[in-house]
């Protein structure tokens, strides 16, 4: 529900994220709130939240570093379709999430966006943007089978990431 978050109109057309002031465990942040689209969260809005389960809505277009920092009880993340990049540290010291789904929109993936992420499923052709460390060493990358442009992405990160291929 709305009124489980504190927000800021900004610019008159945009809604910014503030905090999320809730108690449930899985949320699903809104595309909108007074009519406008939500497009930013504030840093650490979700700092001290008992969120396991987060989905990302895809009116922000952009995820914005350290927009979700330090939300450790974090464990599931899904960005949903529109959301085309998520900016270097944007999930930094999430320490608790095991996996995030990442919509076919996404184009762009910076360095350390997900540090601590155990599996990442990717539901679209690679992103042309992929960060040396976009996730922590050793994590599991799914891609789609048919999806292209991860041949040189699983060429360049073997040593690094456990790329898997799968079929929908």
């Amino acid at each position: 529900p709305v009124d489980e978050f504190t927000y800021a109109v900004a610019n008159g057309n945009s809604i910014n994220i503030i905090s999320y002031d809730g108690d449930r465990t899985v949320v699903v942040m809104p595309d909108e709130i007074e009519g406008y689209p939500v497009k930013y969260v504030q840093l650490r809005a979700f700092t001290d939240s008992k969120v396991k389960t987060l989905y990302v809505n895809g009116t922000m277009g952009k995820i914005y570093g350290t927009a979700f920092f330090g939300c450790s009880t974090l464990e599931n993340v899904i960005i949903r379709e529109g959301v085309t990049n998520i900016r270097g540290d944007a999930f930094k010291c999430c320490e608790n999430i095991k996996k995030v789904t990442v919509a076919e929109s996404v184009t762009n993936v910076g360095n350390e966006a997900f540090p601590s992420v155990v599996e990442a499923t990717f539901l679209g052709d690679a992103p042309k943007g992929f960060g040396d460390s976009s996730f922590g060493y050793g994590s599991t990358v799914r891609y789609k089978k048919d999806a292209s442009g991860w041949g040189e992405i699983v060429d360049y990160y073997n040593s690094i990431y456990n790329f898997v291929e799968y079929l929908l």
